[in-house]
């Protein structure tokens, strides 16, 4: 529930980034959905908040581990609000799809969901957002869980603003109509 608007919350991320700079320690996926996933309520306006992204987008580059399917969804998640513009976020979003493509784990409907609203805000004409739109698309067409009415709200929710010309865009939506036919919601 922090705010990067405080000037004491900023302090913290400014040390932060310092810190996982200097740290040679590798980052499991655990760490890496956590660490973004607490970046909530965050914005990317500030330079704080992007020096802790581009800290973690090299952290997460250099990372071996492979995310399972929630720590995907709680990635992203706690990107939500953040601007797609900022190359700190592009990076980031960039060594998520990276990582995320490599994953053999299933994600299930709260992941899913927790994904796609992770992206409420970006623009579907960053490459980046397209490169996480493609994984995805597959991980939902993947997935052999009913989603509930909450997970599909979010979902969709997080595609608001998004463009249909865009392939990746099309993908996941026809994913998320096949999630939404066989719902119970």
């Amino acid at each position: 529930g922090m705010s990067s608007a405080s000037a004491e919350v900023r302090d913290l991320l400014e040390v932060l980034a310092s810190t996982i700079v200097e740290s040679e320690a590798m980052m499991n996926g655990q760490e890496i959905a956590n660490s973004l996933y607490g970046l909530q309520g965050m914005s990317s306006e500030e330079e704080e908040v992007l020096a802790v992204l581009g800290a973690l987008s090299v952290k997460i580059a250099e990372s071996t581990a492979m995310l399972t399917g929630q720590a995907i969804g709680n990635a992203l998640y706690g990107l939500k609000g953040m601007s797609c513009g900022e190359e700190e976020v592009g990076s980031v979003l960039r060594a998520l799809a990276t990582r995320s493509k490599e994953s053999k784990d299933i994600m299930n409907g709260q992941a899913i969901g927790n994904a796609l609203y992770g992206l409420q805000g970006m623009s579907s004409e960053e490459e980046e957002v397209l490169a996480v739109l493609g994984v995805l698309s597959s991980k939902i067409s993947e997935s052999e869980d009913m989603m509930n009415g909450q997970q599909i709200a979010n979902a969709l929710f997080g595609l608001q603003g998004m463009s249909c010309r865009e392939a990746e865009v099309r993908d996941v939506l026809g994913a998320l109509s096949s999630k939404i036919a066989e719902s119970n919601a």
